[in-house]
Order: structure tokens, then sequence, then C-alpha cells
């Protein structure tokens, strides 16, 4: 890891992945807004109240069976535990954003173990994106050993 300096204040920072130049720490960034294209809805219709996680990752479960075509038996085709690889770089984006905030965090590139083409690798800049799209991929690969071990029996 290569150390990097925040060109505000000078502090050293070292990522195990590509951040922005120039480099500005948490501590002397702007706080930052999502994009409205990028921003989670997070109340229920008509209401008023936050979506939980659970709802918040069972509703992105379901987009990605209805819009996307990734049914069970789609998911039982990755047999190396990709989808968790997959889940795994989201959680991972969204921790990076909160400790560097969206800005410094390069998203442009697939990380090292996302396990697709690139062109399925569609980060956000919104935390709660990312997690959201972390807990589906997990829960869909949950559901895919579960399956399996149904099978088995």
């Amino acid at each position: 890891m290569k150390p990097i300096k925040c060109v505000k204040c000078g502090q050293l920072a070292a990522f195990p992945t590509a951040v922005k130049e120039p480099y500005t720490c948490l501590t002397c960034q702007e706080p930052e807004q999502p994009a409205p294209s990028e921003s989670v809805t997070v109340k229920a219709v008509g209401s008023s109240e936050l979506l939980s996680g659970v709802e918040l990752i069972k509703a992105e479960r379901q987009r990605q069976i209805s819009a996307e075509g990734w049914t069970p038996k789609h998911d039982d085709t990755h047999k190396h535990g990709q989808m968790a690889f997959a889940g795994a770089a989201y959680a991972r984006l969204s921790g990076q954003i909160a400790i560097h905030g969206a800005t410094n965090v390069a998203m442009s590139t697939e990380p090292l173990a996302w396990p697709w083409a690139e062109k399925w690798w569609k980060p956000s800049e919104d935390q709660v994106r990312n997690l959201v799209k972390a807990g589906a991929l997990i829960a869909a690969e949950i559901d895919r050993i579960q399956r399996l071990k149904a099978k088995a029996r």
C-alpha cells in the first residue's frame, strides 16, 4: 500500500484499493449529498417511516428477480461463491465511502475480487444503496446454498 497525503492538512493514509487524487481526508472534506439519481428510496409509499435494512434488501432482491431476471434457477449456476464475492465487494465499497468519502474512492473499475465482467459492477455513491445490493446478493447466495442442502436430503 502506497501512502497518500491529504492535500489540505497533509495527513497520510494508506488504502488497499485505488483512491482518487488529489486526496482529501474526511476531516477536511465538505459534507456530501448523494446525487438524486443515486438515492435509495427509504420511505414506504404513503409513509414517513424509513424502511428497515431487511425491507430494503428484500425489495432489491425482488427487483433483481423481476427486472434483471436473476431467478433462483439462474443463481444456481453460480456454484463458486460468486454472489458472496459480489456482495462483499459492494459492502466493502460502502465501508470505504464511510471512511474516505465518495469523492475519494475509485468506483469506475471493478474490485479485484469482482466475479463477473466489469459491465456488471454498478457502484453507487450512496452507502445504503451499496449495502442493499450487498445484502440482496448475499441473501441470494444463502438461498442457493439452502437449495443445495435441501436437494442433498
